[in-house]
């Protein structure tokens, strides 16, 4: 089942009635037949933001924005929520992509739209890249092999020594 959609008009007739009314929000979340942390996150969303807080956001958000978000996320230590609702984002799991998205690729991760599944028939890129696609250097194979012989090495001299003392 998909996520519900509700209007605006109906979304602030709720958050009325569980401001002005001081309704329980459980005796309206039964009543309209909505999940109380729906209805608790509107009634936030509108006492910072307000109307504009509790209307349907699209997701189609320039890289500038995102880095924007980013970095009060990080500068202030927001949680994901509150950035989110700070700058009125519908979820909180896509603040926390887009600061994946920054980690692994800088500002350049942000500029890539990753919306949608990839379709192996249609030859699409869509989707996340692999982080590691080099072959791995042939430096780094000798240095892991010198490694596990030094490790082997060292395992029987203390193997050795300790047969010594006993």
């Amino acid at each position: 089942m998909g996520k519900r959609k509700y209007t605006t008009e109906l979304k602030m007739a709720i958050v009325n009635a569980a401001i002005r009314s001081k309704k329980p929000i459980a005796a309206l979340a039964e009543e309209y037949a909505i999940d109380g942390s729906v209805i608790r996150k509107w009634v936030t969303a509108y006492k910072q933001s307000g109307v504009e807080g509790i209307e349907r956001t699209h997701g189609k958000y320039s890289p500038e924005f995102k880095l924007l978000v980013v970095e009060d996320l990080r500068k202030n230590g927001l949680s994901y929520s509150a950035a989110a609702l700070k700058y009125n984002i519908g979820l909180h799991v896509t603040v926390q992509k887009w600061e994946r998205q920054y980690l692994e690729n800088g500002y350049v991760g942000l500029n890539v739209d990753n919306r949608g599944c990839a379709s192996r028939a249609a030859g699409s890129d869509k989707g996340r890249k692999p982080i590691f696609k080099q072959a791995p250097n042939e430096d780094l194979i000798a240095e892991n092999q010198r490694l596990k012989m030094e490790n082997e090495y060292l395992k029987k001299l203390n193997a050795l020594i300790r047969a010594k003392e006993n």
